[in-house]
């Protein structure tokens, strides 16, 4: 989670109260999209520390799905940064609120975990399959959030 962590945070200041007078609906739609991204990065970090004996496996699936929003999370990264440096929201707020849009990723795959342990194990064992076969939660992530990837692609538009 670490490679996206600066665009997490300024995504999760979208809905605070600091910059909520200011949201526009493509910050909107990539706080969306990128709530997506750390849900599953938080997956596989829990599959990874639940299925040990695969670690290696996950750190696999890992790379391959980073390697594959990251043009998507760099796109984000532009626009939404762009809004909250106009909107002079300071760096610290920003750590802070990164800190705690992680944090409730992980506590939702740990919940997941917890719940249906041996559910989740098999969900687990299904990732390398599911990431070769883009199906869920591996889904490219234009068909997932067409309507929010047309949004955001055309706010930059008016940026450039």
């Amino acid at each position: 989670m670490k490679s996206a962590a600066t665009i997490g945070l300024l995504l999760f200041l979208a809905t605070s109260p600091t910059a909520a007078e200011d949201v526009k609906p493509a910050v909107n739609a990539a706080f969306t999209v990128y709530t997506s991204i750390l849900e599953t990065e938080a997956i596989i970090d829990m599959c990874r520390n639940t299925d040990t004996a695969d670690a290696a496996s996950y750190d696999g699936v890992y790379e391959q799905y980073e390697d594959e929003i990251s043009q998507t999370v760099i796109r984000i990264g532009l626009l939404v940064g762009q809004e909250f440096r106009r909107a002079g929201v300071d760096e610290r707020g920003i750590w802070k609120a990164l800190d705690a849009l992680s944090n409730l990723a992980l506590q939702t795959s740990e919940r997941m975990a917890r719940l249906d342990p041996q559910r989740f194990v098999l969900e687990c064992k299904a990732l390398p399959t599911a990431i070769l076969t883009k199906t869920k939660p591996f889904e490219p992530i234009a068909t997932k959030f067409p309507q929010e990837i047309e949004i955001i692609e055309a706010a930059l538009k008016k940026k450039a």
